[in-house]
Parts: C-alpha cells; structure tokens; sequence
C-alpha cells in the first residue's frame, strides 16, 4: 500500500562526485555527469576523488564497483550524456543512454571548488520504444494480469490500451476516490482535524508516529494521502467523508463496476483482513451487509503489527483489496481535469510519481499503489502542446511479488511516446 522507491542505488542520499582535474574547466555538473558515465562504461577502478567523504560514509567504494559493474552487464557502455535540465549550476538532471535503454539521473555537486557529489539517484532504465503499440506489447509480455490505457482527454479519443476494462488490485491508487469525495463534499480545505488512535494505520507514511490529537488541516491530510500515500491520513479522511459516501461516489467518476469495492475499505481495515486467514474467510463469506457489521467490529480488535508483513508473498490480492481497471483510473482524472480545481490540480502534483520530463508536459499529477504482487501507476497529464491526457497501468501477479523497476521503466517510456500517437494503438 505504499509506492516503493524507484532507486537502483539502495540508499537515499546518495551523493557522487568528479575528479577536481576535470572540472576545473567547463561546467562542473556536466563533466560531473560524464565522469560517472566513464565510470559505468568501464573505466578502470573507482577513484575516491570522484565523491565527497559523506557518500563514501554510506555507499563504499566496493558497492560503488558492483552497482556500475552491473549496469554495465545488464546494458553495455554509456553512448552518451544528455542533460535535461537544470535546477542551478550545482544540481540537474539528465539521461544516460545505453543501447537498449536510457537512464534518467539526477546528480547534485558541492558548491565548493573540488565539486564533489552530494547527491546521485539512478531512475529505471527506460526501454526505448517508438510507440504506445511497443508499451502495450511490452506491458501483454509481463507474467499475471495487466490493465492499462491511455486517453486523450480533449477528445476522449482512445491511444492505447490492453484489456481496460479489466478490474484489479491497486493498492494505495484508492486514494484517488477519497480525494474526488473531499472536492465533491467541498469541505472546506482549511478545517482542521485532529488525529485518533483508532484511525491510526501501518505505513506507509509517518502520521501514526505523531501524538493522538495532534491537530491537522484537512489540506495537510490530503497532500500526505497523495503524495507520501500515507494510510493514516487516508483513513482519517476517510471517516471524515464517510465510507457510503465514497461508495455512492464510485459510479460517478467514471467506475464501471464499483461492487468489488463495497464497502470501501480502510487502510487498517485491509491490514487486519490480510493479517488474519480466520478473519478473511469469515468476511469473505459474508453479504455486503454481514461484512459492514464485521468491519465494525473489527476497530476493537489489536493492530496487526508491521513484522506480519515482511513477506513479498502477495497474500489474498485478488479478494482484499480495492479494485479498478485502468479505464476506471482514466475516467476518474478525467473528473479532476474536468474539474480544474488548483487545489485539488496542486496536491496530485506534488509527487510525479517518476522523472518525467518537464520539457514535455507543463502538469503533472500522479498517484500509485502497490503492495507485493500489485503496482499500478496513474497520472493526469498535460503537455506543452496543450493537449490534456490520462493514462493509467496496473500489473498484479497472485504468484509471487512484481519487478517495479520493469514496470516503471516502461511506463516512462509510455510518457515519452505519449504524443507521438498517429492512431489509436489497441490490444497487441
């Protein structure tokens, strides 16, 4: 229920530097960027100059080694640095092309004369791809079950899509519909709530740390829903909008089948039912009405505790959940770019959810979920251009746990191709 990191390098921050011979001429962050290209492309050993002692504190040398040894086996030398852009003339972000595949990076250098880095994120590689056709392909080849489609909302014209219809699990992307009911309810951004225990869920997010009756503004909940999907800000607004309210919502913004999502669940909800078999079964078995009893009963029980699900086993994903289908997602955007409330546009755009870039779409509004065997990316998109798209993937795999760097790398590509649709692209 939290959209996992998108990092090939395993710690957060991660910082990378230049040889001081290199950049005593030219831009140091360029030259920055193509010494850790050489670097991937085989060039011999990894010189302790190239990083500032804060990064070696935390990423050694040899995990530097084996990390660039690795992408290198997997993708070849780096043909060539491609700088996207730039924040200041200390921190950017480019693209490493490999033959196959490019990588997006984002690199930041000290300040200071020797330049070193203080900050590096790797992104997934992006397979190259010339159209949505190659992205539905690519998406049809992955184990499991895969909804996905993109829209032209203009228009509503269909560009691509491979089983749309098809409802499965999404994880955290359910915030989505308790966003629509808070703009819908119009209640009032700025009112504040105050925390309870019993609304408290598990992480993702940091909101069940803080005191019990910690006062929070309804904004405040909805921008850590969204964009760090915390599940004690979703549960709160939850019982704030009211779960029926939610349910009556669900058909008009766009679900085309909501049963398999009544009654709409709570995050701490779901973590009891997965935690429990007992308890699963017994609300499995139940009508609609004995299940709403069941869950009633359920905010008495002890919380399941974060080492019940350690395991990357998916556990029940086709049963417990909440469930759409990539044109369900579509629609619901659709709603919001309808809509146009720069609120509401403000939250789902501060997490983009990857290193899409700016120079292509002047709006970016995202939200994804995943949980082991579950991911699912949806974003609300408009472009330079100033067309207006949605575009939505969900992959779920019951058998085993699901590669998030595939998937994110195809749908970077997806976001890349967006507009060079000639015609609608449909099943493979």
């Amino acid at each position: 229920m939290s959209m996992r990191l998108l990092v090939v390098l395993a710690i957060m921050p991660c910082t990378f530097c230049i040889f001081s011979s290199r950049v005593a001429e030219g831009d140091a962050l360029q030259s920055t960027a193509q010494a850790i290209a050489d670097q991937i492309s085989g060039e011999p050993g990894i010189q302790t100059s190239l990083y500032a002692p804060s990064f070696l504190q935390g990423v050694p040398v040899e995990k530097i080694s084996d990390l660039y040894a690795s992408m290198r086996s997997q993708s070849g030398p780096v043909l060539h640095v491609i700088e996207r852009s730039r924040d200041s003339t200390e921190q950017g972000r480019f693209e490493f092309d490999f033959k196959q595949s490019a990588v997006p990076v984002s690199l930041t250098i000290e300040a200071a004369v020797t330049h070193r880095v203080i900050g590096l994120w790797f992104g997934p590689p992006v397979p190259r791809m010339r159209s949505l056709r190659e992205v539905s392909a690519q998406l049809a080849a992955l184990p499991g079950q895969v909804s996905f489609e993109a829209l032209r909302l203009d228009d509503g014209a269909l560009l691509a899509s491979l089983n749309p219809d098809r409802a499965l699990a999404i994880g955290s992307t359910f915030k989505l519909y308790v966003l629509a009911e808070l703009a819908e309810e119009g209640i009032p951004w700025d009112k504040v709530t105050r925390l309870q225990e019993r609304y408290k869920s598990l992480p993702s997010g940091d909101l069940q740390k803080w005191p019990d009756d910690s006062p929070l503004t309804v904004h405040t909940l909805a921008v850590q829903m969204i964009s760090q999907s915390d599940n004690t800000a979703a549960d709160h607004l939850l019982a704030l909008v009211g779960r029926e309210n939610v349910e009556d919502l669900l058909p008009r913004v766009g679900m085309k089948d909501p049963s398999a999502d009544i009654p709409f669940l709570g995050t701490l909800e779901i973590f009891r039912l997965k935690a429990d078999a007992a308890l699963r079964h017994e609300y499995l078995a139940a009508d609609v009405a004995g299940r709403r009893a069941l869950l009633d009963k359920l905010s008495n029980q002890p919380k399941p505790t974060m080492e019940e699900f350690e395991s990357l086993n998916p556990v029940a994903i086709d049963q417990i959940e909440w469930f759409a289908s990539a044109a369900d997602l579509c629609r619901v955007m659709g709603c919001f770019d309808k809509r146009n409330d720069p609120i509401v546009q403000s939250i789902l755009a501060v997490n983009p959810g990857l290193q899409i870039s700016p120079d292509q779409f002047s709006y970016i509004g995202y939200k994804g979920g995943s949980e082991p065997g579950v991911l699912n990316m949806t974003w609300l998109l408009r472009s330079r251009s100033g067309r207006h798209y949605a575009l939505s993937a969900t992959w779920n795999d019951p058998a085993k746990d699901v590669d998030l760097q595939k998937f994110a790398g195809i749908m970077l590509a997806a976001t890349d191709v967006l507009e060079s649709v000639e015609k609608p692209a449909t099943n493979p």
